[in-house]
């Protein structure tokens, strides 16, 4: 066998190996949404205190499947958060999932004013987080303030709340199968030419 063929066959086989990890890595990915109804809290800030009226609920999705959290995507509508730069509450406010803080910071609310925004992060405690969402499906909203009552806030129950969770599913047995049939035929065509 030639130089040539030798190099062509190795990069094929390569390629091949890099196709099905491509196949298997994308159908990996899950995202979950939920949005619910603000709880209407108005009052002094304390920790913690409910963000939403209900649990936010994944039990029509896929929640059982995830395997990792990567992210968590708020989008709430605040009135008189004072967590704008340069404000009290700056760096303040956090989100909590049934009672853990996800660590991801609530800035950018301005004080005295109504505004609705969409915070992504990283959470601190995912594995804490990913055991609550395995148990029922449903997580409950609130808000940890780390210097609590200081601040009057409202969270208007004319809005809404909603929360995305990315992260990694287990794969599906479909994937797993073309996978090791994949590996296998690769495994057979290297036998043969050998």
């Amino acid at each position: 066998m030639g130089t040539w063929q030798r190099v062509s066959r190795g990069r094929m086989f390569f390629g091949i190996v890099l196709a099905l990890a491509l196949v298997a890595s994308k159908a990996a990915a899950l995202t979950l949404t939920s949005t619910v109804d603000q709880s209407g809290f108005s009052g002094f800030s304390s920790a913690p205190f409910p963000l939403t009226d209900s649990p936010y609920d994944f039990t029509s999705q896929s929640y059982l499947a995830l395997i990792t959290i990567d992210s968590i995507e708020i989008t709430l509508t605040m009135n008189d958060g004072d967590t704008a730069s340069g404000n009290f509450d700056f760096n303040h406010l956090t989100l909590g999932l049934d009672g853990i803080d996800t660590g991801i910071v609530l800035n950018g609310f301005r004080n005295n004013k109504t505004d609705t925004l969409t915070i992504t992060g990283t959470p601190a405690n995912a594995a804490a987080i990913l055991a609550a969402l395995h148990a029922d499906g449903l997580l409950v909203g609130t808000i940890i303030d780390s210097d609590p009552n200081d601040n009057w806030i409202v969270f208007p129950a004319s809005f809404q709340t909603t929360l995305t969770i990315t992260g990694v599913a287990a794969p599906e047995p479909a994937t797993l199968s073309l996978l090791g049939l994949g590996l296998g035929g690769m495994a057979l065509y290297r036998r043969r030419r050998s």
